[in-house]
């Protein structure tokens, strides 16, 4: 039997259906330090083309046994009929032709998912933020940078006049969760950003999406997109795109290759965008971007990188809607 004393959640694998042994789940298999695993999928925990499955759907009109799925799981019982050892909570259908497990010259399009319940060591650490270092399932060291602001210690919230170098000494072993950030906005080229960071008992952290959206009210439209993109239980997608329209002066419209000749319309808002460094939460998108722009020494400044929540794409902090309808591709 498996030991997963020290390894509770697994993020981004990926499983291929062994079995379909009830209408409504499937069976994963994928590896696991040498030996192969099984994992449940339910159908409700399945995304497809960056929608959520439809209620009443069987698992059969969307996977079929071979079919390979990108996922995260925890432990579970394998003394059950299924003979699991890990459940399934959340699945991604990966097609031959979809997005690549990594990027390179030709495929700058990357499928990322968010670290819930991880576990590190205290790497670096400043009066106020730090730095934790941790394995992924490859065995590469990944860093993760961390604000005091996010600390919690055996259920209670670090004081903000609180010092981090008074209680989390070096090599201190913490858990976390995190969501992907660019490495280049930070001085340690941190891949991923915690929003949470904890010892002892976890702490009570909402990431649960809004029932609804109200687009006709900017301030709403914006508060849930930060909800929809900071939750660590996301898949998120990094890409390149152009920008394709300014509706006003804190809205713009992209157009982001998800996969080849597939193309994705994303709005974004001013507050999550970056240039050169520069966050543009106060400037003026009309003014920043401009479609007659004809400036060679500007001409790079159109190209985005986008980090997204598959299904709810955006530009580092921005949801992605079809146009012209504007309606969210998925709820979760």
């Amino acid at each position: 039997m498996l030991d997963k004393q020290n390894t509770t959640y697994l993020q981004n694998l990926v499983g291929k259906v062994v079995a379909i042994p009830q209408p409504y789940k499937a069976i994963l298999e994928f590896p696991h330090k040498g030996k192969t695993e099984r994992s449940l999928l339910w159908v409700d925990r399945l995304t497809v083309n960056g929608k959520a499955t439809a209620p009443g759907h069987m698992m059969h009109d969307y996977l079929h046994v071979g079919s390979k799925v990108r996922f995260s799981c925890h432990t579970f019982n394998e003394s059950g009929i299924d003979q699991c050892g890990w459940f399934t909570t959340s699945a991604i259908r990966q097609d031959p032709n979809d997005i690549s497990n990594a990027p390179s010259s030709t495929n700058l399009t990357t499928l990322v998912q968010g670290q819930f319940n991880a576990k590190g060591i205290i790497h670096l650490v400043a009066p106020r933020q730090g730095v934790i270092a941790f394995n992924d399932e490859s065995g590469t060291e990944q860093l993760v940078m961390f604000l005091g602001s996010k600390v919690y210690l055996f259920g209670k919230r670090l004081g903000s006049k609180q010092s981090l170098q008074t209680c989390l000494p070096l090599e201190d072993r913490v858990q976390f969760d995190a969501i992907p950030t660019d490495p280049l906005e930070n001085d340690h080229r941190c891949r991923w950003f915690a929003t949470a960071v904890w010892k002892g008992q976890k702490p009570n952290v909402d990431y649960e999406a809004p029932g609804s959206i109200d687009q006709g009210e900017s301030q709403n439209l914006v508060k849930a997109i930060k909800q929809l993109t900071s939750s660590p239980k996301a898949t998120f997608l990094q890409a390149h795109g152009q920008m394709l329209s300014v509706l006003n002066q804190e809205f713009g419209v992209a157009l982001v290759s998800i996969k080849p000749n597939v193309w994705e319309s994303v709005l974004f808002h001013r507050s999550a965008a970056y240039l050169y460094k520069l966050c543009l939460k106060k400037q003026d998108l009309r003014k920043i971007f401009k479609e007659d722009d004809d400036d060679n020494d500007h001409g790079d400044d159109k190209e985005i990188v986008v980090t997204s929540r598959l299904g709810v794409w955006r530009v580092f902090s921005y949801m992605v809607l079809h146009l012209p309808s504007m309606q969210v591709l998925a709820h979760f």
